[in-house]
């Protein structure tokens, strides 16, 4: 045609397919768009997986007074939902419901350190919240979930029962 426009490719007619250009670019955006939303909610999934189990494996070892059995469990049930393959709005619920066991655990600590800093300041003898092993969190472990606690003990044992 003029100004070198194909109308026809290898015997098909292709002014349908550019009258529909601008519906097509759109369908790209927003596939592009829900593939965008779906990498950053797994995203999300797995920080804050991480940080639930180390904020949880650091309550255990410092011995701070909590549930830390009720706090496992809750994270067992919800990463036990994780399916293997999910829609994105399914992957967020259970994210949310992540961030709410994160909130919690986090408070719990922040509470324990707060109550520590006050008592502190009362006998001037502070006890300071500090891990010397530099690999105490392991990559398997943080990205697998935790141990079961053994309730005799209080210590943390690895077990293959977390959905990854």
């Amino acid at each position: 045609g003029q100004g070198g426009e194909i109308e026809q490719a290898y015997g098909f007619d292709l002014s349908p397919i550019l009258a529909r250009a601008a519906e097509f670019k759109e369908l790209a955006d927003a596939v592009a768009a829900e593939r965008k939303a779906f990498r950053l909610v797994k995203e999300r999934l797995t920080i804050c997986r991480r940080d639930v189990v180390k904020m949880i494996e650091a309550g255990i070892n410092e011995d701070v007074p909590a549930n830390w059995r009720t706090f496992q469990r809750r994270y067992e049930a919800i990463v036990g939902r994780l399916p293997r393959t999910a829609p994105r709005q399914v992957l967020e619920a259970i994210a949310d419901e992540l961030e709410d066991l994160w909130a919690d655990v986090h408070q719990t600590l922040e509470s324990f350190v707060e109550s520590q800093d006050s008592n502190a300041n009362e006998s001037h003898s502070e006890r300071h919240i500090q891990n010397s092993n530099p690999d105490f969190h392991s990559t398997d472990e943080s990205e697998h979930g935790l141990g079961k606690i053994d309730e005799a003990s209080g210590s943390a044992a690895k077990t293959d029962n977390v959905h990854s």
